[in-house]
């Protein structure tokens, strides 16, 4: 609690859908961002969409939607089907989740993934951990983070 996933989540949507209005999901569980035209989103994330995230033939011609998820209120992983989490991983997009312990055993057949751990080391001061299974997708996380703070 208190560690700053909520507002790197939010800066980050911010800086992906610079005109969009962000919420914390600690009460709704979930958020959706989404647009229509590649054209409203930052030139960076563009970019970076475009080479790592998205396929090419799809890039500007479907809805990029971020989902912002908090699943710490969740008891147990049964509950992700009410959420609709299973049809989100079919989509096009970036899934945000906090505290995705609870879904771990979805998560386990994604084909990427990377976690991003935040560590509080005193009030003001956090340490980041940022893990992936192949340098190409943690290369891409490294890309946007620098590119959303």
């Amino acid at each position: 609690m208190g560690a700053g996933k909520t507002t790197f989540a939010s800066k980050l949507v911010k800086k992906i859908f610079p005109n969009t209005n962000v919420n914390s999901p600690t009460y709704t569980l979930i958020n959706e961002y989404s647009i229509s035209k590649k054209t409203d989103l930052s030139l960076n994330f563009q970019n970076i969409l475009a080479k790592n995230f998205i396929p090419k033939e799809k890039f500007g011609q479907e809805k990029i939607q971020i989902y912002h998820f908090d699943l710490h209120r969740l008891k147990s992983p049964d509950e992700l089907e009410d959420l609709g989490f299973e049809e989100i991983w079919g989509k096009t997009g970036v899934s945000i989740i906090e505290w995705w312990q609870i879904a771990k055993e979805d998560l386990n057949l994604l084909p990427l993934k990377i976690e991003v751990e935040f560590k509080t080391i005193s009030e003001y001061e956090r340490t980041i951990i940022i893990k992936s299974t192949d340098i190409e997708n943690f290369v891409s996380l490294k890309n946007l983070w620098e590119h959303s703070i």
